[in-house]
């Protein structure tokens, strides 16, 4: 009679624990209601001429690829299950861009329109920053920037660049509050080269305040990308082999 009901509870608990995997499994696996939805669009350099691109469609079933072989760069994924996608835009050489928060609802078609790629700049380095000047101390300069003395000579050496201001040592492409682009100027008289960071004075900064700032080699064209999930604009061609040293600078 023991032996019977050993058994039975043997049985049980192997039913209750089958039951358990089986709602687990179906909570790593969803299974779209729909697979008939497509996502398309076209992505191109700044010229906005068509490029080959690889297109990732990541969604709540896995990821889905294909390469943009059209002329003008245009591209579809079919047979996409219903949810909330993002599109990761990759090519050799050129900076990676995403787009968030397309949904698809079942038997549709979502167009994402035109998406731009930057050209990266991996073989450039940045030039030495020594320190920030406060513009209205030099004749010519725009009310709206500050310079940066570095280790250039020649105009033609500056790389392009983008600058990221925050209020700690600790700013970088990620971490940061404002993000400027760096121009490069000869100033007239001197021999060291400046990187003029235009419309900084525009920014809301007040007298007395405290900014930390640090520039890395990123294409003058890049506009960056809002990530919605952590709020950070990311510029896909930075090179974040290429920080400079973080400058102190107070505001006047």
């Amino acid at each position: 009679m023991k032996q019977k009901y050993t058994h039975l509870y043997s049985r049980i608990k192997l039913a209750i624990l089958t039951c358990i995997l089986l709602l687990v499994s179906c909570e790593d696996e969803p299974v779209p209601v729909t697979i008939n939805s497509a996502i398309w669009g076209y992505a191109t350099d700044k010229w906005n001429h068509g490029i080959n691109v690889e297109v990732i469609a990541i969604g709540p079933y896995g990821k889905e690829n294909t390469i943009t072989e059209d002329v003008d760069g245009y591209f579809m994924i079919s047979n996409l299950g219903n949810g909330t996608y993002e599109l990761e835009y990759a090519k050799e050489e050129y900076g990676t861009c995403k787009q968030f928060g397309i949904q698809l609802f079942g038997s549709d078609t979502v167009w994402t329109g035109r998406v731009e790629l930057y050209e990266r700049f991996d073989s450039l380095n940045m030039p030495v920053l020594y320190e920030i000047i406060d513009q209205r101390q030099l004749t010519g300069f725009s009310n709206t920037s500050i310079a940066i003395t570095t280790n250039l000579i020649w105009n033609w050496e500056m790389p392009p660049t983008r600058v990221f201001i925050g209020k700690n040592d600790q700013v970088n492409s990620k971490n940061y509050l404002f993000s400027l682009n760096g121009f490069g100027l000869k100033r007239n008289g001197f021999e060291r080269q400046l990187i003029v960071v235009n419309d900084f004075y525009s920014l809301p900064v007040k007298s007395g305040q405290t900014f930390y700032l640090a520039a890395y080699v990123c294409n003058y064209s890049d506009p960056g990308y809002l990530n919605p999930y952590t709020g950070v604009k990311t510029y896909p061609t930075v090179n974040k082999e290429s920080k400079s040293e973080v400058l102190t600078f107070i505001i006047p």
